[in-house]
């Protein structure tokens, strides 16, 4: 693991981009952006009526933790335990990774992470700036959630299967934000530039959010994880693609290993979950219901942002933008697959698997009600 962590530092000085270890930020730097983010968390409370003089010192207290985060090589140690995950999973289904594994991320540009051979084993890498343009457009969107303050230990029904939530934020604020973050992504790789307008959300919505991103980025590594598991990795049949720091040799792959791919990256997130026992799915708790309907509303969500991401891509190559080529089936066809397996799945009681799935598609119906008026603004933006 070792050798394949260099060769990933080595792809990166190969491309011209500073190795995060050398990134150590100075004392002023580090002391504006606790600042910034300060005023911030504070400006984001008073706007959503939270915030109270006696909360400054959580909040200090918090902003504090920025020394032990600032600086060197800290992503891989967000991430490498999300792969390490998974490859305890493959074991546990009987397919162990014959390969090592190394995740970190790049500026590919592209929504879908990528494999690329070396030496020592297969580099994940995951566009940088994803994370915060996926986090942005959750909060976002937790503001047309309605849920319940007993969130992180709901049942099942208090997770509504409906998109009405109530927010202070009109469909048109939403709706341009949106769009320049999506645009923004687009053509830079990320949405740093995007001031984000609304709030953290509140009570139930925040541990929803959180849980999201991570089921997310779950799928996001499970997918590539997938590829490796079906061998489709180690045909060496390599493309190149355009990303934002220049040519990258990536494994090709066909539609149908993509989809292959899928399948077996859901199975790996199921089975890291507190509901697979001994190959299979017991649920006997609400809690691991709610588990395992998140995981799946996670996989759909991120399927449902690279749908939107295609759209608008397809509205900025029309005004003459550049913008990444498309290298997976269509992002629809793939949550039709998936749902597909959860409502089969072996042993899963029907009523089950429909009250999971409806939770789950009670968040990608929120981005669909959006994407409309996302692409409707951004062709107001062209020139």
């Amino acid at each position: 693991m070792d050798r394949l962590k260099e060769e990933y530092f080595q792809l990166l000085s190969q491309h011209g981009i500073e190795n995060p270890r050398s990134q150590k930020l100075s004392p002023e730097i580090v002391e504006r952006l606790k600042h910034k983010v300060a005023t911030k968390i504070i400006q984001s409370s008073i706007r959503d009526g939270t915030y109270d003089s006696t909360g400054l010192k959580d909040i200090l207290t918090k902003i504090k933790e920025w020394d032990g985060i600032v600086g060197e090589d800290k992503f891989s140690e967000f991430i490498q335990p999300v792969a390490n995950k998974f490859a305890d999973a493959a074991r546990k289904i009987g397919k162990p990774l014959q390969t090592p594994v190394y995740c970190n991320v790049f500026p590919t540009g592209d929504f879908n992470a990528m494999a690329v051979p070396r030496k020592s084993g297969y580099l994940i890498l995951i566009n940088r700036g994803t994370f915060d343009f996926i986090s942005k457009m959750l909060i976002a969107l937790s503001h047309s959630m309605m849920f319940v303050d007993k969130i992180p230990s709901p049942t099942i029904e208090e997770i509504p299967s409906n998109v009405s939530g109530d927010s202070r934020f009109n469909k048109e604020e939403r709706a341009s934000f949106f769009a320049q973050v999506v645009i923004d992504y687009i053509l830079s790789g990320d949405a740093l530039d995007v001031d984000m307008r609304f709030p953290m959300a509140s009570g139930g919505n925040m541990p929803i959010v959180q849980n999201l991103l991570v089921n997310i980025l779950n799928f996001m590594v499970a997918h590539e994880f997938g590829h490796a598991i079906c061998g489709h990795l180690t045909d060496r049949k390599l493309a190149i693609s355009d990303t934002k720091s220049g040519k990258l040799k990536i494994v090709s792959k066909n539609w149908d290993q993509e989809f292959e791919a899928d399948r077996y990256g859901f199975n790996l997130i199921i089975a890291s979950t507190s509901a697979a026992e001994s190959g299979s799915i017991v649920i006997d708790t609400q809690l691991k219901e709610v588990e395992l309907s998140l995981a799946i509303g996670g996989v759909l969500i991120f399927l449902s942002m690279a749908d939107t991401i295609n759209q608008v891509s397809s509205v900025l190559a029309r005004h003459g933008h550049f913008v990444a080529s498309e290298t997976h089936p269509p992002p629809k066809t793939r949550a039709k697959i998936l749902r597909e397996g959860v409502e089969n799945w072996p042993g899963l009681p029907d009523s089950a698997s429909q009250r999971m799935l409806a939770v789950a598609n009670s968040f990608t119906s929120i981005i669909s009600s959006f994407t409309e008026d996302i692409i409707q603004t951004v062709k107001k933006k062209m020139p």
